[in-house]
């Protein structure tokens, strides 16, 4: 067992009740710079140094008899983990960390050890199916899924820094005359040169997704004021009028865009939903290439807003449980949850 021990390519540790090191392999021996056999009776404290904190929790929980399976990463400034070889290739590792209680033959225990591997392989290429998964393997921006969960987990922030929100919803004027004319691939390059043009007309925290063929939805937090959701629909819609050239082409189209904003404490992800689709077909019939929005309320007096901040806080939480906020399919834009009926919005003002 101790030949296996020194041979393979984790770190191990054994240490009694006292926290005084039993045993370490050659692999904690190099990576602590730790002189063979030297460890021998030392605290865990010495041998981990500033390491010892995010270790220590885990040796007390086995001592009362507890198996503890922790993930943690090299850049985590508060619960760093145990340095691993590779270190110094200049990218977050990730280590995954087991301690247990160390048994006699009587069962009784004795001490505790840990085991820690190097999953930086495995934890990228799962954070590399999660992209795939929540990304539009055409434009690169968010994808309907990808778009549920960032603006629920924004909603929640936003919700807590008690800050206005705004949805938009962005449909393409005159591209399917493209797609006809030209043919797909200069269609699909089009959505590209689009997508390009909205990430550079929006802050690098808005959100923005491709939720259909040529639908957009963009997610605002840090609303100043309402009526500034109408300055950014109207600076997309001037962004995307400007004429497209791609290769020899080029190509006028134009959007339309719906929008509501709302107090995050107050939003309903559903209700936003519906309410910008709305805007959106309000504004295509009024003639396209322009923005329509709704306006949320003036601010409520403070014990009117508290009082509905748990009411629709619970709503919201329940909701973003249930149904993850947008994804499913059959109610506009095939965002939000179709058995649902939407909170009736208080007082909104209707621009365009």
């Amino acid at each position: 067992m101790s030949a296996m021990a020194q041979s393979v390519n984790v770190m191990m540790l054994a240490v009694d009740t006292d926290e005084r090191v039993l045993f370490c392999n050659k692999a904690f021996e190099r990576r602590f710079d730790i002189p063979e056999k030297s460890w021998q009776g030392r605290h865990a404290a010495d041998v981990f140094d500033d390491l010892y904190p995010a270790v220590h929790p885990l040796i007390q929980r086995a001592f009362e008899g507890e198996t503890s399976v922790v993930e943690m990463r090299d850049d985590d400034g508060v619960s760093r983990p145990m340095p691993l070889d590779g270190d110094d290739r200049g990218e977050t590792r990730y280590v995954e960390l087991t301690y247990a209680p160390l048994l006699n033959d009587d069962g009784a225990i004795i001490g505790a050890y840990g085991v820690a591997r190097d999953v930086t392989d495995v934890k990228q290429e799962q954070m590399r199916l999660l992209r795939a998964s929540n990304t539009d393997p055409l434009t690169g921006l968010l994808n309907r899924a990808g778009f549920a969960s960032q603006v629920n987990a924004a909603l929640g922030r936003a919700t807590d820094r008690d800050e206005l929100v705004a949805l938009l919803y962005l449909d393409l004027d005159r591209f399917k005359p493209v797609n006809d004319e030209y043919g797909h691939p200069v269609g699909d390059a089009l959505l590209k040169a689009v997508s390009g043009r909205l990430r550079h007309a929006l802050r690098p925290q808005d959100l923005v997704a491709r939720v259909g063929g040529d639908e957009f939805a963009v997610f605002l937090t840090h609303v100043a004021k309402p009526v500034d959701a109408q300055v950014v629909a109207d600076k997309l819609v001037h962004a995307l009028t400007m004429p497209f050239r791609i290769g020899a082409l080029e190509l006028h189209i134009g959007t339309s865009v719906g929008f509501c904003v709302q107090w995050a404490r107050q939003a309903d992800i559903d209700d936003l939903v519906t309410q910008a689709d709305e805007q959106l077909y309000r504004a295509k019939r009024a003639g396209r290439g322009r923005s329509s929005g709704s306006l949320c309320a003036e601010r409520k007096p403070a014990s009117a807003a508290v009082g509905a901040a748990g009411a629709v806080g619970a709503a919201g939480a329940a909701g973003g449980a249930a149904d993850s906020g947008l994804p499913s399919a059959g109610s506009p834009r095939g965002m939000g949850d179709p058995s649902r009926t939407p909170k009736p919005h208080s007082g909104p003002t209707e621009i365009s």
